[in-house]
């Protein structure tokens, strides 16, 4: 049986002069309490958060992904370095600033819920704010391969439909030396999909499939589902 489910030296007039460079002190900033285990979509914004900016210059392969804005306090402190764990996305410590270095976006593939981010900042600030969250149009679907034997085939299929030049469609499903293949993850729009195999292997039957809803964070399957 087997089922599919759905990261100084300058020289001049002979002389050698050394220029050592000044690192800039760094402090360790935390989220803020009260805003861990915020969603997207959910999120409420704290009253002062200002309005929503939705817009953000979003980089090229996040198109349609989810956003999260974090802001620090006041006016004397920037973002050097970021990092934000999800429920579903996992760790990811890729951002933008913008407008300015007090504010940090960060994109997720699909609605998620936030654990913890914490980030090396320039100034006087130790906790920064999840100011607000946008919605994105794609989610994640992951597929995954079982088998009731142990082999080294290659198993294909289809996602569709995606919905734009971020989403991806197919998926190659290696089972290796197991009964199991590693999970792919495929970014997909919001619609209905349909999970299609390609014509089974020679001498292989397929015998069923699962599918289990991450709602409430990522799911596991294994060969006796």
């Amino acid at each position: 049986m087997f089922a599919l489910v759905a990261m100084i030296g300058a020289v001049a007039l002979g002389i050698s002069v050394q220029t050592l460079a000044t690192a800039v002190p760094t402090t360790t900033a935390n989220l803020k309490g009260a805003h861990v285990g915020a969603t997207n979509p959910g999120f409420t914004p704290d009253a002062d958060a200002g309005t929503p900016d939705c817009q953000p210059p979003v980089p090229t392969d996040m198109t349609g992904w989810w956003a999260w804005h974090f802001v620090l306090p006041g006016s004397d402190t920037t973002f050097s370095t970021f990092s934000a764990t999800f429920q579903n996305a996992g760790t990811i410590t890729s951002f933008v600033f913008t407008p300015t270095g007090k504010h940090a976006y960060v994109w997720t593939p699909g609605p998620d819920k936030l654990l913890s981010a914490t980030a090396q900042v320039i100034g006087t600030q130790t906790v920064f704010n999840l100011s607000h969250v946008c919605a994105g149009s794609t989610r994640v679907v992951r597929v995954q391969k079982f088998t009731t034997t142990v082999d080294t085939k290659t198993f294909s299929g289809t996602v569709l439909p995606t919905g734009g030049s971020n989403t991806n469609s197919s998926f190659g499903l290696l089972v290796s030396g197991s009964t199991s293949s590693s999970i792919q993850e495929l970014v997909v729009n919001l619609n209905e999909q349909t999970v299609t195999e390609t014509a089974p292997i020679t001498g292989w039957t397929l015998d069923g499939y699962i599918v289990k809803s991450e709602g409430a964070g990522l799911q596991s399957c294994s060969g006796s589902d």
